[in-house]
């Protein structure tokens, strides 16, 4: 009968054959490969233990960083958003602020317009008017 012992180690996983032999204290030389056996299965489970904490650990830092950088990245795209955002309206009201301030000037020219020279320009429209739909 052969007993196979696992020993444990920070290096890696050691096996070793002990053959009972049947010879004067052949059951003495079984318990001891028994409690071997018995201390490597409990070295094992203590590593599995210690490796399973360590890799909880790992997978909750891991989630906690990922969320962190989402929460990072989405404020940095929002900045740049609200940045984008005012540059287009300074841009838009550059373009806008020559428009609007003819028309203003145009608006103001024609309130100030003498009331003898604002009936003559509507007397000029209204003519072109019935000249062109024929109604004379």
């Amino acid at each position: 009968m052969h007993i196979i012992i696992i020993e444990l180690d920070s290096i890696g996983v050691s096996f070793f054959y002990l053959q009972k032999i049947k010879t004067i204290g052949g059951e003495a030389m079984a318990i001891d490969a028994i409690q071997t056996v018995k201390q490597a299965e409990d070295k094992a489970k203590e590593i599995l233990d210690t490796a399973n904490v360590e890799a909880k650990k790992l997978m909750d830092d891991s989630v906690k960083k990922g969320e962190e950088d989402f929460q990072r990245i989405l404020e940095e795209a929002y900045a740049n958003a609200e940045s984008i955002k005012e540059k287009a309206v300074k841009e838009g009201e550059a373009i806008a602020k020559p428009i609007l301030d003819e028309g203003k000037a145009l608006a103001e020219a024609i309130e100030n317009m003498d009331e003898g020279k604002l009936r003559e320009v509507s007397k000029i429209i209204m003519e072109r008017i019935v000249k062109n739909n024929g109604n004379s």
